[in-house]
């Protein structure tokens, strides 16, 4: 397989650099923000967003109140964006909704996120859905799942179904074996269903409902 271009997730850093917001990357080990126009391990879908954002966000009166861009990617090339931030500027992100929207066909979905005031991760706050499609829908081993903004989900999923068939195989979960399976941490619960199909009883633990 391709390893580039891979991830279906990605968390874009909001900032400003010599006094102009930028989007991009941390310098390793920091908070200074490294501006990007391009990453090889990201969709072009999100690198679009990535740079249609950099362009549009100096003319953005919140713009200094933006923290982080994230996307999100399904198999069917459709995009979710989150746009977050640490105060209450819903009333623009509507208006920016739209106009990515019309740059960018392929998003289905926007939110915004207000981080909580000792935010511990891009989207560590209270998601408002602002356009679009609440969810994106993917397929995984056959199964169909619903993402919404904060779901856990593995970022390859090409590599992420050759793992999951180790993974069944090695515990022995097989047509009509008997095992009962606890999925701690389960995420979206993407394994826990792929099990599900041949084991006797699997309970899945995640603290997103």
């Amino acid at each position: 397989l391709d390893p580039e271009r891979t991830r279906n997730k990605a968390e874009f850093p909001i900032g400003f650099v010599n006094g102009k917001i930028a989007v991009g990357a941390y310098a390793l080990g920091s908070h200074s923000i490294i501006p990007l126009s391009d990453c090889r391990l990201q969709a072009s879908e999100s690198i679009a967003v990535l740079r249609w954002m950099t362009n549009r966000l100096p003319a953005l009166t919140s713009a200094n109140h933006l923290k982080y861009l994230v996307t999100r990617v399904n198999r069917a090339r459709e995009l979710m964006v989150i746009l977050c931030g640490d105060a209450p500027i819903l009333s623009e992100m509507e208006n920016l909704a739209h106009e990515l929207h019309a740059a960018l066909p392929e998003i289905k979905s926007f939110y915004y996120c207000q981080l909580n005031r000792r935010f511990a991760h891009a989207l560590d706050g209270q998601c408002t859905h602002i356009w679009g499609s609440k969810i994106l829908k993917e397929q995984l081993l056959g199964l169909s799942f619903e993402i919404s903004p904060q779901s856990f989900f593995q970022v390859n999923i090409a590599q992420t179904e050759k793992l999951y068939a180790k993974a069944l195989e090695a515990v022995g979960i097989q047509p009509n074996c008997n095992l009962r399976v606890l999925d701690a941490y389960c995420g979206a619960g993407t394994i826990s269903l792929a099990a599900a199909r041949w084991a006797r009883h699997v309970t899945g633990i995640e603290i997103v409902p």
